[in-house]
């Protein structure tokens, strides 16, 4: 059968997270050559190694993609490396402590922003620096995907300042979707509901039902699914789950 992502370039920010992981082992299944980055980097290199041992292409490069110097340099190894970039897949976040607007410290908001919104943006605007230079594949110059959350297309009480990044997300996904579709780029926006990954075991009350929470590998499934779409049939935004009373 052949391989899904055959001949790819893949860039996972986030790439060791709970969503981020189960990506990237997909995406080298499929035959992807994918370059994975976190901040942490002794989690990352084991990780790596780890796939690495089964003989897939795998690349580690660590980097706080939050700020401006470590963006340039990751996307700089990325294209030293294997010459193009065909995928951007963000996410990479921080959640938020569970907190009243009025308790609510400026600094916590700024990390959260930092950490969300705005390593998307410096992480968008690099990938489409270097795709818009590069020639199209299967009609692509490049696809850049970008996670928010269902939170980015609602609110919720006592997480203002995590809706307030996921929001920010949804407005640069659209907004540089016009600008760089008709130039073979295609952003999609991805908003999860409920995922039972350690960032969010670690904000939920322990006596939350988790029972209908999805995992990980489903939303790495429904990601493999979006971008290998042809390039008309993709999609802007995808909103993956249903709303847990139904």
């Amino acid at each position: 059968m052949a391989l899904k992502l055959a001949g790819k370039v893949v860039l996972v920010v986030g790439g060791t997270g709970g969503i981020g992981k189960e990506i990237v082992k997909l995406f080298v299944k499929e035959g992807a050559a994918v370059v994975v980055n976190s901040r942490n980097e002794q989690v990352l290199c084991k990780f790596v190694e780890e796939l690495g041992g089964s003989g897939w292409n795998v690349l580690a490069v660590p980097g706080d993609m939050s700020e401006e110097g470590h963006v340039r340099e990751v996307f700089q190894h990325t294209i030293s490396t294997y010459g193009r970039l065909d995928i951007l897949i963000h996410c990479a976040g921080t959640a938020q402590r569970l907190v009243s607007i009025v308790d609510l410290e400026v600094a916590e908001y700024d990390e959260v922003m930092r950490n969300n919104a705005r390593s998307v943006f410096l992480c968008a605007r690099e990938a489409a620096k270097y795709m818009l230079q590069q020639e199209p594949k299967e009609g692509f110059r490049g696809q850049i995907i970008l996670f928010s959350s269902y939170m980015g297309v609602v609110g919720s009480p006592t997480v203002s300042a995590y809706c307030a990044s996921k929001h920010a997300i949804m407005g640069l996904a659209r907004a540089i979707s016009k600008e760089l579709l008709p130039k073979g780029i295609r952003v999609t926006a991805i908003c999860p509901r409920e995922v039972d990954t350690p960032m969010r075991r670690k904000v939920v009350p322990p006596n939350v039902d988790r029972s209908r929470w999805m995992s990980p590998h489903e939303i790495a499934e429904q990601v493999l699914f979006i971008v290998t779409r042809p390039f008309w049939a993709g999609y802007e935004e995808v909103v993956i789950g249903v709303p847990q009373n139904v």
